[in-house]
């Protein structure tokens, strides 16, 4: 069962004017919700900020209500599907990434979505990934998308483990959920032939796809923090690949706070 609070987290708007108490009240309403809110509020990457944080209130107003808001869909995700094995901690840091950096190039471009609806989406395309390794963990387990040379590839070797492949069970779930039905799309089709993509999902998935290589170089580096070169190298790559309004600097912008996002709320939510 999915958490109620990320159903009702992705449903409210930004734009309106009860936004950071309606957030406030969501994350109160769950006590482990609010406990894991305050962690991260006190977490190092907001620290040498006044004081320590001692309630959702002041942790929102120190993180700010969109990283709080997405913080919350992730945790709700999270509570789902544990990391209990490093290929599950992988997926689960390609999945942030992926979402930390679609939200973020939906912002550089002025994509015509909602970026909190972008980071759950882009948060959830691979969901399906998940359940498999509920199920399939042994064959699915020793494999990444590193490992195929195109997404067919990826979608023949899940079919033949599983009867299906990820994009379609990850649609399955989203549907059960309940999450709206431009998530479902989003998710079913993010490895369809760009023909076969409906008109008004076609941006969304240009900025997923974008993200996806991003994340998938990065998750090749060695470990650490990556170096100027790396950086340079992987924005140049993608950039050439990318199909999005996005240019080689401005990808190497956002490469070390999409790293050190990911890293960090992995850290602070104990994975």
């Amino acid at each position: 069962m999915l958490p109620t609070i990320l159903t009702e987290v992705s449903r409210l708007d930004p734009s309106r004017h009860d936004f950071f108490e309606r957030l406030v009240e969501l994350a109160e309403h769950d006590p482990l919700f609010a406990a894991q809110v305050i962690h991260v509020g006190n977490s190092v990457a907001y620290q040498g900020q006044a004081g320590p944080v001692l309630s959702v209130r002041v942790a929102i107003a120190r993180m700010g209500s969109r990283a709080v808001r997405e913080i919350l869909m992730t945790m709700g995700l999270m509570r789902v599907f544990r990391a209990r094995s490093d290929s599950a901690r992988a997926m689960w840091l390609h999945s942030l990434q992926v979402a930390i950096a679609s939200a973020r190039f939906a912002r550089e471009t002025r994509a015509r979505i909602d970026t909190g609806t972008m980071y759950l989406a882009a948060l959830l395309h691979d969901v399906g990934r998940l359940v498999m390794l509920d199920v399939a963990p042994d064959p699915l387990g020793e494999v990444d998308e590193t490992s195929f040379r195109t997404p067919a590839e990826i979608v023949a070797f899940e079919r033949s483990v599983c009867g299906l492949d990820h994009a379609r069970l990850g649609a399955k779930a989203a549907e059960a959920w309940g999450l709206p039905r431009w998530i479902v799309r989003f998710i079913q089709v993010h490895h369809c032939p760009k023909e076969r993509v409906p008109a008004d999902l076609i941006e969304s998935l240009d900025l997923l796809h974008t993200a996806d290589l991003l994340s998938t170089l990065l998750c090749t580096l060695p470990g650490g923090e990556p170096y100027q070169a790396h950086i340079d190298r992987i924005a140049r790559q993608v950039a050439l690949q990318s199909e999005a309004d996005l240019s080689h600097g401005s990808i190497a912008l956002h490469i070390p706070a999409i790293w050190s996002e990911s890293h960090e709320i992995l850290d602070s939510l104990g994975l």
